[in-house]
């Protein structure tokens, strides 16, 4: 979701000067606009401490493209990505440096990640990506799979059934006859 022709919001939870360690109770957020590989402005914002739904709130508020960050629950990334803001986390180092790896598009370099997470960040990264799903066949949604049926969507409430489709979680389609989030079935 670009705005303003190519130009990108990316926020970076910050501590110190370094990607804050953890998205989850981090207390600021620095918000870049990028266009066409350059910083155009940089501001600082506080996230409030209230709680989960404030903070996303806030987050949301923000209207990012891309949040940079350390650790980060579940949680707060399926609604960051739900919410069409991509996520790239497991991030470690000082923020201008990260900033300039973003820029340079090489922040998936094993210099870049949390200690320990380098390997193991695209395993939960894919087990993350279809939420309530638990049998082990990852995100299913990656190629060729993408859009491929496979299994059913169900309304808790009515009972309707749809088609469930690989790569498009069932939580973000609503039932046509009474509006509620379907589950997979």
């Amino acid at each position: 979701m670009l705005k303003d022709s190519q130009m990108k919001k990316i926020g970076i939870t910050i501590w110190q000067n370094r990607i804050a360690p953890l998205f989850d109770v981090a207390k600021n957020i620095l918000i870049l606009k990028e266009d066409k590989g350059q910083v155009v402005s940089k501001e600082l914002f506080y996230l409030p401490e209230e709680g989960f739904h404030a903070r996303i709130i806030k987050i949301l508020s923000l209207n990012l493209d891309v949040v940079i960050c350390g650790g980060i629950s579940r949680p707060y990334f399926e609604v960051l990505i739900s919410n069409g803001t991509e996520v790239i986390p497991f991030i470690a180092g000082d923020v201008e440096e990260i900033e300039s790896a973003f820029l340079n598009n090489i922040l998936g370099r094993s210099r870049y990640a949390m200690p320990g997470c380098f390997r193991q960040r695209k395993n939960i990264l894919r087990r993350w990506m279809m939420p309530g799903q638990g049998n082990g066949r990852g995100m299913g949604g990656g190629g060729r799979m993408r859009g491929k049926p496979d299994g059913v969507c169900v309304c808790p409430k009515c009972g309707y059934k749809e088609e469930h489709l690989r790569g498009e979680p069932c939580f973000e389609k609503t039932c046509p006859k009474c509006n509620t989030p379907l589950q997979r079935g």
